[in-house]
């Protein structure tokens, strides 16, 4: 912000008006990210969005302006495309058939506050899928 002041003419009186910067529209800074990408970096990134679409169903597009951008801050921390496959399969197995499945999008496994932790957490399996007989390998006692 600015101040900007102007001098009525009849009474020569100051007057100050604080004027904001223009901005320019939203958006326009960051058109056309995905091909501004390198070629391999672009397969890279359609690759992971593929496994992300086959794994839960969906069809997130690998062009949108906000995956661009996650996917490129998680690529200059050396992240590999491993690493998005394995937290795209951890979360899946996690979070399938739960309230947390409405997260299963790029928006929120490639967040760089989340992603490490996301990559390194052990996988939590569903307990109704590991029931174990308590019972077994014990003879009925007489």
């Amino acid at each position: 912000m600015y101040t900007q002041y102007s001098i009525d003419k009849n009474s020569k009186d100051i007057y100050s008006h604080e004027k904001r910067p223009k901005i320019k529209k939203k958006g326009s800074k960051h058109k056309n990210l995905f091909g501004k990408l390198p070629q391999d970096q672009q397969e890279e990134l359609t690759r992971i969005i593929n496994h992300l679409n086959e794994s839960t169903g969906s069809n997130y597009r690998p062009n949108t302006k906000d995956t661009v951008i996650k996917f490129k801050n998680l690529k200059e921390l050396d992240y590999k495309e491993e690493d998005f496959f394995k937290v795209i399969d951890n979360k899946v197995k996690d979070w399938t058939n739960s309230e947390q499945s409405k997260y299963l999008r790029p928006e929120t496994l490639f967040r760089e506050s989340h992603f490490e932790s996301y990559l390194n957490e052990r996988v939590h399996v569903n307990k109704e899928k590991q029931k174990v007989d308590l019972y077994a390998g014990f003879e009925s006692i007489k």
